[in-house]
């Protein structure tokens, strides 16, 4: 049997399905179960990832950066960042992290754009964007006297 997507609404839900046949003679047969719709998931990066502000700072960048979020349950997920991929999976609960190596992060001031791709096990797929500020340094300061 096939459905027309104009007859199933998007969403996560399920639907009884019955069927009855009968044959040439009168006999009929039915049958009875469940049909399970998927035609959504569900992804995100934590505005508070690093350091609780979502800024890496000098201290911070010395070490590996983590940076964390949610999907659905078993999701599997591609996070880019500066240039590299990572592939964390969420776990039964939805929740995911990675961490970013120091050595793959600039240093400075500047505003990095992140990517996070999760598809579900239906192949649903749900994209989200985000930044991660570095600021590892102090502007120069100048003095002047009169």
């Amino acid at each position: 049997m096939t459905f027309d997507k104009s007859e199933l609404k998007g969403g996560t839900y399920t639907v009884p399905v019955k069927i009855v046949t009968t044959d040439n003679f009168g006999n009929s047969a039915t049958y009875t179960d469940k049909l399970e719709i998927d035609t959504e998931t569900n992804a995100s990066i934590s505005g508070k990832s690093v350091g609780g502000d979502n800024i890496v700072n000098l201290v911070e960048s010395g070490s590996d950066v983590v940076v964390f979020g949610t999907a659905e349950g078993g999701a599997s997920i591609v996070f880019e960042v500066y240039g590299n991929k990572y592939y964390p999976t969420a776990d039964a609960a939805g929740n995911w992290s990675i961490k970013i190596p120091k050595e793959n992060l600039p240093t400075g001031e500047r505003t990095l754009d992140m990517t996070l791709t999760a598809t579900d096990k239906a192949g649903n797929v749900a994209t989200r964007t985000g930044e991660l500020k570095i600021d590892t340094i102090v502007n120069t300061l100048s003095v002047t006297s009169d």
